[in-house]
């Protein structure tokens, strides 16, 4: 998982020898379903007018080759989590619906687990769709 976590840092442009600084980085991980490339203003849109998220884009980090493991959010979203393939954490197909009997593993390392230690501050606003597992 730790591979894992330095990936995701170094694609956001972000060594892991700043966890050594007395503060770490600030990291805001957006995560979209339906969200085209050119849906920002960042990216060149003008029909949409995206102030706050094309000024995050101009003072942080902005990625401009990005792909997910599935189409469906469960899938996509199990894989971000976990660093994990879907299909290893058995949620590699459909979408959970909020009254789904399984989900994730409680046992499972999420993202948040691993960077918390780190003195990161963890919180998912909007939809989780990974289940009550």
């Amino acid at each position: 998982m730790k591979v894992i976590l330095a990936l995701i840092l170094a694609s956001f442009g972000i060594r892991v020898s700043s966890f050594a600084a007395d503060r770490p980085p600030n990291i805001i991980l957006i995560n979209c379903d339906d969200l085209g490339y050119g849906d920002l203003g960042c990216y060149g849109a003008n029909d949409i007018r995206t102030p706050h998220l094309d000024r995050m884009a101009r003072k942080g980090t902005r990625c401009t080759d990005f792909s997910v493991t599935s189409a469906l959010c469960t899938p996509s979203r199990a894989a971000l989590m976990t660093g994990k393939s879907p299909g290893r954490v058995g949620l590699a197909t459909g979408v959970l619906r909020p009254d789904a009997q399984n989900g994730l593993a409680g046992d499972e390392v999420t993202l948040a687990e691993v960077v918390k230690p780190r003195d990161y501050v963890t919180g998912c606003i909007g939809k989780w769709h990974l289940g009550e597992g």
